[in-house]
């Protein structure tokens, strides 16, 4: 499925607004601040409540998928971060979603570099946070955010396709999305190294 065949929802179903409003007024969506981490919601409540709108409504699926490959797998996971950098001479809108097993300003740097070896930074971290998986993390974050990805950038020193950019259109939306997915992932491997057996509506 292309970005341009996702379907993104506005809530108007009065019951659902409820529901949203009473999550961001929740322990769980107020940790950015707080530091609280319960309880937790799967990706596609995350991305309900944070931008007030519903995903595709395939995406869950998607998303329940890689959990369900993750959970046969019998590979160690490899924990960093999941980051997000935007390049203040870009789209104001536009945002660059990766992962990193080092210091996400070592990353930041390497980006830089990347994109303009001889000029000052003009990225900025918005964000990044610890994954205990953070191959998993990178691709429920992407999956979840599939309608938002920008399918037309390209490196502009190597000329190839680059596939971690997204429009978003609130930043602090994005932020708590991303903190919230992350910290589900976290919780579903530690469930999977632990060998605990997960429930099926853990799963998103």
């Amino acid at each position: 499925m292309s970005g341009k065949e996702c379907r993104p929802q506005q809530i108007v179903d009065v019951r659902e607004q409820q529901f949203v409003i009473a999550k961001r007024q929740s322990a769980a969506f107020q940790f950015l601040v707080r530091g609280a981490r319960k309880p937790l919601v799967r990706p596609s409540v995350a991305y309900a409540v944070a931008f007030a709108r519903r995903t595709d409504p395939t995406i869950p699926v998607r998303v329940g998928r890689l959990f369900q490959r993750a959970q046969k797998s019998t590979d160690l996971p490899k924990s960093g971060y999941i980051y997000v950098f935007h390049d203040r001479e870009s789209d104001s809108d536009i945002v660059k979603i990766g992962k990193t097993e080092s210091n996400p300003y070592k990353r930041l740097a390497e980006w830089q570099s990347e994109l303009a070896p001889n000029e000052e930074t003009s990225v900025d971290l918005l964000c990044a946070y610890r994954a205990s998986d953070v191959t998993l993390a990178e691709l429920v974050v992407h999956e979840t955010l599939l309608c938002e990805r920008q399918r037309a950038y390209v490196n502009p020193v190597t000329q190839r396709q680059l596939t971690e950019f997204f429009r978003v259109d609130n930043a602090l939306a994005l932020q708590i999305f991303v903190r919230q997915a992350v910290a589900f992932v976290n919780a579903f491997t530690r469930k999977r190294l632990q060998g605990a057996p997960l429930q099926r509506r853990s799963l998103p």
